[in-house]
């Protein structure tokens, strides 16, 4: 239906000290995005492009995702 869950159990976000002010992103929240963009890209290639798992076009659009969001965050 056009929506991606992340079990925020799975990610295990506890193990993360994140920052609590919106003004500021620490090395916490650096390491909780690295450990999860391979992840979200992956999810956001089949809701974005409809692509199919283990295929070319997947892989493509899952890296091209991943470095958008690294290079968002470089940018900051």
């Amino acid at each position: 239906e056009g929506k991606i869950i992340l079990d925020r159990r799975a990610l295990d976000l506890k193990r993360f000290n994140l920052t609590i002010d919106n003004e500021s992103i620490g090395k916490h929240d650096f390491m909780l995005l690295l450990s999860i963009v391979n992840l979200v890209s992956h999810e956001l290639a089949h809701l974005l492009y409809n692509t199919v798992d283990n295929t070319d076009e997947q892989f493509r659009k899952e890296n091209e995702i991943a470095d958008k969001i690294t290079n968002m965050y470089i940018k900051l």
